[in-house]
């Protein structure tokens, strides 16, 4: 029998638990009841950035805000209804309007002056760089000697 070994990414579970949530609830990221509609993202990840794709049709870029606050991403923005007056028959819409919120757990580390956004296509662009791992310091072990008289001393000559 074979074993397949897959790699655990917790920022992803988060992720999926998040969408869950919202999706279950109605809840909007701030956990206000959500009104009206939630955009969709994608969300990629490779080994130097994280890219949330948001899908916004119709919404201009001063129509979204994005600002990183304690950690977290929060992309906020609004749909403007257009008003249209038809005089004979009626109007069937189907598509939902008004302020939507989503926010992102971000790894620990991440500069947010180093966040970048595009927006072309009804398509936002968020990239994320992954923060540095800490690299380990090697800590150099000292020999230490023992003096005639019963002392230690470190082999850096007591200092």
């Amino acid at each position: 029998m074979a074993t397949t070994i897959t790699g655990w990414d917790p920022y992803q579970q988060i992720a999926d638990i998040q969408r869950q949530l919202e999706r279950t609830f109605g809840m909007a990221g701030d956990g206000r009841t959500q009104r009206g509609w939630m955009p969709t993202v994608d969300i990629e990840q490779t080994d130097r950035e994280i890219v949330l794709k948001l899908d916004l049709p119709g919404l201009r870029r001063e129509d979204v805000s994005i600002e990183v606050r304690d950690h977290t991403l929060i992309i906020t923005g609004e749909r403007r209804e257009e008003k249209e007056e038809k005089h004979e028959g009626y109007i069937t819409r189907e598509r939902i309007f008004g302020r939507f919120t989503r926010s992102f757990m971000l790894p620990e580390g991440v500069d947010p002056d180093q966040v970048h956004a595009s927006f072309e296509n009804g398509v936002l662009r968020v990239r994320v760089p992954r923060p540095r791992e800490a690299q380990p310091k090697q800590i150099q072990i000292e020999q230490e000697s023992q003096s005639g008289n019963g002392e230690t001393r470190s082999g850096n000559g007591g200092k």
